[in-house]
């Protein structure tokens, strides 16, 4: 057995926390991230402290009676997927979604936008110059248009240059090389870090959240997965709006922050939703990109809001469902583990987020918060489902 070369000590920032039976790691400032076993865990400190390698594989050989080159072979393969994965590198290179802190004065063309408010806090002005995606922002932030003659507090500014989009806040560059989608959410998601205190937005779950007897109902999903459908048919039996498509998870990792931007309504539901929602017919189509959408404010468009700080603005994590649209199915719940709930998370486009961005938020939900896959068809059927899952938890 030849000796594991000593790794050069190096000292990028990184979080291992652990996840059910396992671990996951986190970089936050390349968001390079990644669920490990125990032994890979291992392996990843000793690398960080520029431990010695060649006691590292005898400890694991004795430990769980692995032959010595196995053990070697395994710990250079880590090393070699954690380093290409970018973990350990000084450099943290490019990965995950950089913020950028370039200063960039673009010449924008004219721009159109909105001044938006939420639960009394701060006024963001979101502008665009770009036809297409000025309509798919307003759309959505219409439910948080502040009242008439407020001043903005920030600046929020989307500019397209030749085929791709960039985003400034108060003038200094965090995003660029976007396309119309990632603009989108990237606009939606700025407005929202800046509209909501720092210590709200840990991290922005790919979810959209119902509240029920105080209780967050957060469904977690791809695009198209069914999850506000399933959200919509919860409001409409009685349960209290919080956020679609995007919630944010306070730095607890125990709390959603209300965020009640218009839902997005593919045109696949609807048929589904329209008995529920009449005035869903009404509203504008929009596209975006290979989806046709109606935005619809599940409170009412136009209607007297109350969104000042006596409104219930965050709730509790009660139950975390994973939904998926079958046509036709029988409604199927199978409980997850931590570490799938996490993974499953990871997949669908959940992120970390923050001006100080950590793992702990996701990992202390998932470890402490109910995690369900639920395949349904009938949102009636799905909804006495979470009811029931909702009161075991």
């Amino acid at each position: 057995m030849r000796a594991l070369e000593k790794p050069h000590t190096v000292h990028p920032p990184a979080e291992i926390v652990a996840i059910g039976n396992n671990f996951c790691i986190f970089r936050p400032d390349n968001h390079a991230l990644a669920m490990v076993d125990a032994r890979a865990a291992d392996i990843f400190k000793s690398a960080l402290g520029g431990d010695d390698m060649s006691d590292l594989a005898r400890r694991i050989s004795r430990r769980d009676g692995l032959a010595p080159d196995d053990v070697q072979g395994l710990i250079e393969t880590v090393l070699s997927g954690l380093r290409s994965e970018g973990f350990l590198d000084q450099d943290a290179g490019d990965r995950g979604r950089t913020i950028y802190p370039d200063k960039y004065c673009a010449a924008g063309e004219e721009l159109a936008g909105g001044i938006y408010q939420l639960a009394g806090g701060p006024c963001v002005r979101l502008a665009c110059d770009d036809g297409r995606l000025t309509p798919l922002l307003k759309a959505a932030l219409h439910p948080l248009a502040a009242p008439c003659g407020r001043a903005a507090d920030l600046e929020i500014v989307i500019s397209k240059q030749g085929t791709t989009y960039q985003v400034r806040q108060d003038g200094e560059m965090i995003a660029w090389g976007l396309d119309l989608a990632m603009a989108r959410r990237a606009g939606l998601q700025t407005t929202m870090t800046a509209l909501l205190p720092p210590e709200r937005v840990a991290a922005v779950l790919h979810a959209s959240t119902a509240s029920i007897d105080g209780r967050a109902v957060i469904l977690a999903g791809a695009t198209g997965s069914g999850k506000t459908t399933l959200m919509m048919a919860l409001v409409a039996s009685g349960a209290g709006y919080m956020a679609d498509d995007m919630t944010p998870l306070d730095r607890s990792g125990r709390i959603v922050s209300r965020f009640p931007l218009a839902a997005s309504i593919k045109s696949g539901s609807w048929n589904i939703l329209a008995p529920l929602f009449p005035d869903l017919d009404l509203c504008e189509s929009h596209s975006v990109g290979d989806r046709t959408v109606r935005y619809f404010d599940p409170e009412g468009v136009g209607s007297d809001r109350d969104d000042g700080p006596e409104k219930d603005s965050t709730q509790k994590c009660g139950i975390l469902i994973f939904p998926k649209f079958e046509p036709g199915s029988e409604v199927c719940a199978e409980r997850l583990t931590p570490e799938e709930a996490m993974a499953r998370l990871f997949d669908t486009g959940s992120e970390v987020a923050g001006a100080q961005p950590s793992i702990n938020p996701l990992a202390r939900l998932v470890n402490h918060t109910p995690a369900w896959s639920i395949v349904f068809s009938d949102p009636g059927d799905c909804r006495a489902e979470i009811l029931a899952a909702l009161a075991a938890a």
